[in-house]
């Protein structure tokens, strides 16, 4: 089977290969501080795995919305009204499941082909500089 020439050109993550090399050498007892994955240094705290439980014991185990879960979006907008003085509603929030996934987004929207985009060194290691 012939891949398309994108994914072809597609590099393993340097985050996680960089991760991965840290995780190694702390299982062999050395004392790393890892800069890497952006993994919390603590676990999850409890009400978080109990209102997550509860959640799931409710049925709320399907997909959401693709912008979001709109409680949870019109919770942000009210934040965000209420610390910034703004006027968002629910439909202007997207929730996405990460900085990458945002940069992302952000970007396909507002580039085209062939459009230049200068990224100051240094930068976020996943960026492609080509």
């Amino acid at each position: 089977m012939n891949f398309s020439t994108k994914i072809e050109s597609v590099q393993p993550s340097a985050t996680i290969e960089l991760n991965s090399k840290a995780i190694e050498l702390q299982n062999k007892g050395y004392e790393i501080v890892r800069l890497t994955a952006g993994e919390p240094d603590f676990d999850t705290p409890e009400p978080i795995i109990n209102a997550a439980y509860q959640a799931m014991k409710e049925g709320k185990t399907k997909y959401t919305d693709n912008k979001g879960i709109k409680e949870l979006r019109q919770k942000i907008a009210q934040y965000t009204n209420k610390k910034y003085s703004t006027n968002y509603k629910e439909n202007n929030i997207i929730v996405t499941n990460g900085g990458k996934q945002s940069l992302f987004n952000a970007l396909l929207l507002i580039t085209n082909p062939g459009d230049e985009i200068i990224v100051i060194d240094p930068s976020w290691v996943v960026l492609d500089h080509n």
